[in-house]
């Protein structure tokens, strides 16, 4: 009999002809954040990302649908240009995933062909949390 972990972390990388630092900017700014990231489809309307040791985290996004979508959480560690670890709590209509938090660490490493990008979900407290719906990552 298979035995299935779901609260094992997930990771998943990627590659960009870029310089850390504008990886790390593109996570980290408002302004850039909102260009890129749509989960679900919603635009991200307002960001409070105080970037700094217990410094407060908060998504608010506008929704295209019934849907309301808030994601908070806290900066467990920033290095700049290098690496955030956070806290991240979605909170939405769905009452499983409401109590779901999690930790969330980004790499953000140089190549000599760019830098590339890891990010890592630990620390679930359901399965509902660590695998959001494909339509939630945008």
């Amino acid at each position: 009999m298979e035995t299935n972990n779901s609260n094992a972390p997930v990771s998943a990388s990627k590659d960009f002809a870029v310089t850390a630092d504008i990886l790390y900017r593109a996570w980290t700014e408002p302004d850039q954040l909102k260009q890129w990231w749509k989960p679900m489809g919603n635009h991200l309307a307002e960001v409070n990302n105080e970037l700094r040791e217990d410094g407060a985290i908060e998504y608010k996004f506008k929704p295209e649908g019934s849907e309301n979508l808030v994601i908070r959480g806290k900066y467990l560690e920033v290095v700049p240009d290098e690496k955030l670890v956070y806290t991240w709590k979605w909170q939405v209509p769905d009452e499983s995933l409401n109590d779901s938090e999690y930790k969330l660490t980004v790499n953000f490493k140089s190549s000599d062909q760019g830098s590339s990008i890891q990010v890592t979900q630990e620390d679930n407290s359901s399965p509902e949390s660590i695998k959001p719906p494909p339509t939630w990552l945008g």
